[in-house]
């Protein structure tokens, strides 16, 4: 009997065809996302920044890739449901695309997982993070066991240094962690023996991947994408229980903004949560822009105020 992997192999090998112009790009080293615009422009992002590339897909060939692609992802496409999303079997790839009448022609972006972890010396050496702030969040996380939220917008650097920091930490640790990543497309990449990677599924919400983490018996846990309120009281929930160290990301616009972020979200699920909860769980907020660590505070509370005081680490 064929297990699932062989068959994920399988799908792929059909697959490929439909991709085969691209795949000198998405391949590349520092690749990150490939996009085909509804012009059949094809736009390649990777580490350095943005760069057109000498390929024309044109826009026959893109809807009968996405025709194909969702009937693997088991999703409608049509005038009546003309945007499909979700990851490619075998290879891990993120698709999201696009039909008429929401777009002129066929279009879509695909994120493509980092091949490797970048050291976190090597985003000092480029610039990415100066080394007193490197320095701090490493401390942050691995002695003082602080919780750490890093803000930006889409491709701004969040998973990278994600990977980086984690990477930076779990190679330093002085005894055996366990670590859970729960996220909805593996995106996040930690080399260590004893980490296991959770993944939502259409039948399977993060809201239960967290109630069932925490009988796993966790030190760490590395929280995807933070997107609603429903996420926030989850990522509140595993931060004020014991799980010290933690880190998670978020959209926001800047570090100073993640906090009433998290509160507005929850507000929006007809709920509240009180600044004084939000600061005790998460006490480290990063924001990053165009792959650069610009923002590092330190949050604390004051009961007297009912304010948030923030110290700026440079």
């Amino acid at each position: 009997m064929r297990g699932r992997g062989g068959q994920e192999e399988q799908h792929w090998h059909y697959m490929r065809p439909f991709f085969e112009p691209l795949l000198p790009y998405i391949e590349a080293d520092g690749t990150e996302e490939v996009c085909v615009t509804s012009g059949g422009e094809v736009f390649r992002h990777h580490h350095g920044g943005i760069e057109q590339v000498d390929v024309y897909m044109p826009p026959d060939n893109v809807h009968a890739l996405m025709r194909y692609l969702s009937s693997h992802l088991f999703q409608g496409l049509s005038e009546k449901e003309p945007l499909i999303t979700g990851t490619l079997p075998y290879v891990g790839w993120r698709f999201s695309g696009q039909l008429p009448p929401v777009v002129k022609q066929p279009c879509f972006a695909l994120r493509v997982p980092a091949r490797s972890v970048i050291p976190l010396s090597h985003l000092i050496e480029r610039g990415n993070i100066s080394e007193s702030r490197a320095a701090f969040l490493k401390d942050a996380l691995l002695k003082n066991r602080m919780n750490v939220l890093v803000g930006g917008a889409t491709g701004s650097g969040k998973t990278t240094a994600i990977n980086s920091l984690m990477g930076e930490v779990v190679s330093s640790l002085q005894s055996v962690e366990k670590i859970l990543v729960m996220e909805d497309t593996q995106e996040i990449s930690i080399s260590y023996p004893y980490v296991e990677n959770f993944l939502t599924t259409e039948w399977t919400s993060m809201r239960q991947l967290v109630k069932h983490s925490l009988r796993q018996t966790p030190h760490r846990i590395v929280l995807g994408e933070v997107r609603d309120g429903e996420m926030v009281l989850d990522l509140l929930s595993i931060l004020t229980s014991g799980h010290g160290g933690s880190i998670s990301t978020i959209h926001a616009s800047s570090a100073r903004d993640i906090p009433y972020r998290l509160q507005e979200l929850v507000s929006t699920e007809g709920k509240q949560a009180p600044m004084s909860l939000i600061v005790r769980a998460v006490q480290v907020y990063v924001y990053m822009r165009k792959k650069k660590v610009e923002e590092v505070l330190v949050a604390k509370y004051v009961p007297d105020t009912r304010e948030v005081q923030f110290e700026r680490i440079d």
